[in-house]
């Protein structure tokens, strides 16, 4: 059922795109394209499960679909800056799902007191010394990645040094069928990273899907993140 759903998702997407963008994908691009919208299915399914099992303080992984839906557009439109600020806010997002789940109390003030922000950087930390994440092996190289991934994204956004500046000067540009499939590249190996983080924080949740659901999820993650998943 579920690889039924996939399938129909990647036509639908296909369809959308060339309706609202006009975007038709050539066959090179093609396989970058599909390889992009199985890790966003797999990834916004994911969220979907676990907020079919518990939905209390799940905004921050509503939010994370958002982003995900709006990459779907912008990577194979070759918006570059803009996919990279999204990257970021995926990140931002599953760091902020983890501590504000386990925080009611602050997760309520968020709409009250300014005061109540976290930085990335105290999120990192509460992740490295959670319970679910700490005794894992090799953990350290999942949060040290998204860390990385994390400031360089910044980077690029602000243009913090000439290196990160992104100079386009014409739109033709912008589409480049080597930056597609650089970023194509870039995002698969970071959903690895984001799917393994979600999946230890909903560990229980996630032995309840079904065999289908979980071996389409899985097929999305780097088989050093499996280990990850289920072995301490």
């Amino acid at each position: 059922m579920t690889s039924r759903f996939l399938k129909k998702s990647y036509n639908d997407t296909r369809i959308q795109l060339k309706s609202d963008f006009n975007y038709i994908a050539t066959n090179t691009d093609e396989t970058q394209f599909r390889k992009l919208h199985k890790r966003i299915f797999c990834l916004c399914n994911l969220i979907y499960l676990i907020s079919k099992e518990d939905n209390e303080r799940i905004d921050y992984l509503q939010e994370l679909h958002s982003d995900l839906v709006q990459l779907l557009v912008l990577v194979p439109l070759g918006l570059k800056k803009a996919a990279n600020l999204l990257i970021r806010s995926v990140i931002e997002n599953t760091l902020k799902h983890v501590y504000y789940k386990d925080h009611p109390i602050e997760f309520k003030l968020l709409n009250e007191d300014n005061e109540t922000k976290i930085s990335d950087k105290e999120l990192l930390n509460y992740l490295r010394n959670h319970p679910l994440y700490r005794k894992r092996r090799n953990i350290s190289e999942v949060l040290g990645f998204i860390n990385n991934v994390y400031h360089e994204k910044s980077k690029v956004v602000h243009g913090t040094s000439l290196k990160y500046v992104i100079s386009i000067k014409t739109i033709s540009e912008i589409k480049n069928r080597k930056k597609l499939e650089d970023m194509v590249n870039d995002f698969v190996k970071i959903i690895s990273y984001i799917m393994t983080i979600i999946i230890i924080f909903h560990i229980k949740q996630f032995y309840k899907f079904s065999p289908e659901e979980k071996k389409l999820i899985l097929s999305c993650i780097q088989s050093k993140h499996k280990q990850i998943i289920h072995n301490y």
